[in-house]
C-alpha cells in the first residue's frame, strides 16, 4: 500500500501536463480552445423577418453552450416579437441541452402570444428533435422562409419577402 510519501501531486506528474501523454489535444480541441474551459462558443445572429425574430445559430448545441442559445432566445423573446423562428441551419449537432432550452423558448413565446417555430434542414439535429418525438411538438420547416411564411399565414399576417438583418 502507497504511503503518504509515495502521491506525486498532479503539478509534478509528467503524464498530466501540457504535452505529456494526457495533455495531447488533437487539432479539433486545439482550435476550439482549452477542454473543460467553457470557451466554447456559438455564432448566433438576430434578425427579423416581418414581425418575427429569428435567430440563427451555427455551431453544436451542447451543453457547453446551451446558455449562450438560452440567453440569445430571451433576449429575442423580450422584444416582443408576434413570432420567433430559431434557425438550426448551421448547427452540426444539438444535444439534450440544446433540446431542453428550445423546449423552454417554446414555452416561454407560448407565454407572450408569440409563435415559435424551428428552421433544421440539417440530418444528424433534425433526426435528434425525431427520435425523441419532438417533431409532434415543434414546427420544423427547411427554411427561415418558409417558417415566417407560415407564421403570418397563422395570424392572417401579410407575407412579406424581404428580411432585415440586425446589426
Amino acid at each position: 500500500m502507497a504511503g503518504p510519501s509515495d502521491v506525486v501531486p498532479p503539478s509534478q506528474r509528467p503524464e498530466l501536463q501540457p504535452g505529456g501523454v494526457m495533455g495531447r489535444l488533437t487539432a479539433a480541441e486545439q482550435a476550439s480552445g482549452p477542454v473543460g474551459t467553457g470557451v466554447e462558443s456559438l455564432g448566433l445572429t438576430e434578425w427579423t423577418m416581418g414581425s418575427s425574430v429569428i435567430v440563427s445559430v451555427t455551431g453544436e448545441v451542447d451543453i457547453a453552450t446551451a446558455v449562450q442559445l438560452s440567453q440569445a432566445l430571451g433576449a429575442a423573446l423580450r422584444r416582443g416579437p408576434e413570432g420567433l423562428i430559431c434557425d438550426l441551419s448551421g448547427v452540426g449537432f444539438l444535444g439534450a441541452a440544446g433540446l431542453t432550452v428550445l423546449l423552454v423558448a417554446r414555452r416561454r413565446a407560448i407565454a407572450c402570444h408569440a409563435r415559435f417555430d424551428l428552421v433544421c434542414p440539417q440530418p444528424l439535429p433534425r433526426r435528434v428533435i425525431t427520435l425523441v418525438g419532438l417533431d409532434a411538438v415543434f414546427s420544423l420547416h427547411d427554411h427561415v422562409a418558409e417558417a415566417a411564411t407560415a407564421q403570418a399565414r397563422r395570424e392572417g399576417r401579410p407575407v412579406l419577402a424581404t428580411a432585415a438583418r440586425a446589426k
